[in-house]
């Protein structure tokens, strides 16, 4: 599958490693560039990183396609890494990663397929997913209401309406 990698890079050569900022599911990379006046990348970019956006699978920017954290972690996020290591020529990089990119990337680091990764940080979910009683009862009683009115919420990529079930 063909995957989207895009450098970031300030007005001076980078001093320090290179990152690689990963998105969760059903958003983009573009999602650390907020409109704001300083948004992370731009914070890592001032402190003379070499910034790298991946835009995997579970892009909005991919064509709609069924995937699994499972290809994500074996495909997308080692291949992104060793793009970015043959790029900079660097043997190490770091990862700020959020979402199903958390899951899915810590899967690959758990299964040894990204050592070069030697700091990740991982945002709202991590290898272990656990979801609160308030959660449970949001997808089992606001998510069947919600997908009568609003069609964009499926998260199956249309390939057919949100349908809940009992947790």
């Amino acid at each position: 599958m063909r995957l989207r990698l895009v450098n970031v890079r300030g007005p001076a050569p980078p001093t320090r490693a290179p990152v690689l900022l990963v998105h969760g599911a059903g958003v983009r990379s573009g999602v650390f560039r907020a409109p704001v006046p300083a948004n992370i990348v731009d914070a890592l970019v001032a402190r003379g990183h070499d910034v790298w956006l991946e835009d995997w699978r579970a892009s909005i920017d991919v064509p709609p396609n069924p995937w699994t954290l499972d290809q994500a972690a074996k495909y997308d996020h080692p291949a992104a890494v060793r793009a970015v290591l043959a790029e900079t020529g660097a043997d190490r990089i770091k990862a700020i990663i959020h979402c199903q990119g958390s899951t899915s990337f810590m899967m690959s680091a758990c299964a040894g397929l990204v050592p070069q990764v030697d700091t990740i940080i991982t945002n709202a979910v991590s290898l272990h997913t656990l979801v609160p009683a308030w959660s449970r009862a949001k997808l089992r009683y606001a998510v069947p209401v919600a997908s009568r009115f609003l069609s964009y919420l499926d998260p199956s990529w249309g390939t057919g309406r949100l349908r809940a079930r009992p947790a």
